[in-house]
């Protein structure tokens, strides 16, 4: 039988395995503890870059909040989230859409941040205002002269001081206490009118009233009592100089 023969590299490890297999495990050992422990230190130095990216983005964080709070002193606060209900919402400025440019319904976000005021939230009215259920009619005052019906002064010239006037009596802003409001809702700014005309006579209506053309010279606020009356009527008193000429218009 012929002898079998090895390669030197069989005849090595099977020398080792024979003679030396504990330091052949030792070695694996070993190399298997070396990786292990490049893995950890590889696995240590990546996380700790990502704290350090980490703390430059909350340290540029913080020093934008501080940024900002030197600017907007409400910067900080934190607010809860707007109501999802149309109950939650205070509708009274949708009553006058067809006298407000952009009429919005408003509601009260709170905040539990110290030294911190709560919010109002504000969403656009709907169109359709019986979705809402108010009242169309926005209430008429009669503080202003040439403004709803009210009379102009002899001068045929309104004051030319600023004239704030209620918008409410007494009786109706007791139901407003611990209630939150809108300044429009309790005052408002007087238009300044003048009479442009003389008495003239308004074709197809009673023949015993007269009426004179008014132009706003200063607009008043809110939008509901923007602009004076397009013109006044009174009724034909040949003792207080009202008495109508002919008209030319119908």
């Amino acid at each position: 039988m012929a002898p079998v023969t090895r390669r030197p590299g069989e005849r090595f490890l099977r020398f080792m395995l024979r003679r030396k297999p504990c330091y052949i495990i030792m070695l694996l050992e070993w190399l298997t503890v070396v990786l292990q422990i490049a893995a950890i230190v590889i696995a240590i130095k990546r996380r700790n870059a990502e704290a350090e990216e980490l703390e430059a983005v909350r340290s540029a964080m913080r020093k934008r909040d501080e940024d900002l709070k030197n600017s907007f002193p409400l910067w900080h606060c934190q607010y809860e989230l707007p109501p999802s209900r149309v109950d939650d919402y205070d509708l009274r400025m949708c009553a006058s859409v067809t006298h407000q440019f952009r009429p919005r319904a408003f509601a009260k976000q709170r905040t539990h941040t110290p030294n911190c005021a709560d919010n109002i939230y504000s969403v656009p009215c709907y169109t359709d205002i019986s979705i809402v259920n108010v009242d169309q009619s926005p209430s008429k005052v009669s503080s202003c002269v040439g403004l709803n019906g009210v009379w102009m002064p002899d001068a045929l010239i309104s004051s030319n001081a600023k004239i704030l006037a209620a918008r409410i009596s007494s009786k109706r802003l007791i139901k407003q206490v611990r209630r939150d409001v809108f300044s429009a809702d309790l005052i408002m700014k007087c238009p300044r009118c003048r009479v442009t005309s003389e008495y003239y006579e308004i074709e197809h209506e009673n023949k015993n009233m007269c009426a004179r053309q008014l132009e706003t010279i200063e607009d008043g606020w809110p939008s509901e009592v923007q602009f004076c009356d397009d013109r006044e009527r009174r009724k034909f008193d040949i003792d207080r100089g009202v008495y109508c000429s002919p008209s030319t218009e119908s």
